[in-house]
């Protein structure tokens, strides 16, 4: 009987010891698991700040290039009605001189 006891107390601490380290598996697989999912979260957090300054920096070159853009379209827009500007000054002082040529006698 002594040796039925001894093996069942054995065994007894054995299933202690067991739980125990399942227990403390069970713990440090938590603990992994909170670590991984702040480091998921930080990750997260980190990508999300690259991409908005990122994002801020593609839109701020689109504007500066656009800005760019619409004042070389204003410099030819400008150019172009300065010279209708000028050619209808010049059609204008034709037209002038054949009224003029016209009303006048020659002589």
């Amino acid at each position: 009987m002594e040796d039925t006891e001894r093996v069942q107390r054995v065994v007894k601490e054995f299933e202690e010891g067991l739980r125990e380290v399942e227990e403390k598996i069970a713990q440090a697989r938590q603990a992994v698991r909170a670590k991984v999912d702040a480091s998921i979260a930080e990750a997260r957090a980190r990508l999300s700040k690259i991409y908005e300054e990122e994002r801020a920096r593609v839109l701020n070159e689109a504007i500066r290039l656009a800005e760019g853009e619409a004042e070389e379209v204003r410099k030819e827009y400008r150019r172009k009605a300065e010279e209708v500007r000028r050619r209808l000054s010049e059609k204008e002082e034709e037209l002038v001189k054949l009224v003029l040529d016209s009303l006048l006698p020659r002589g």
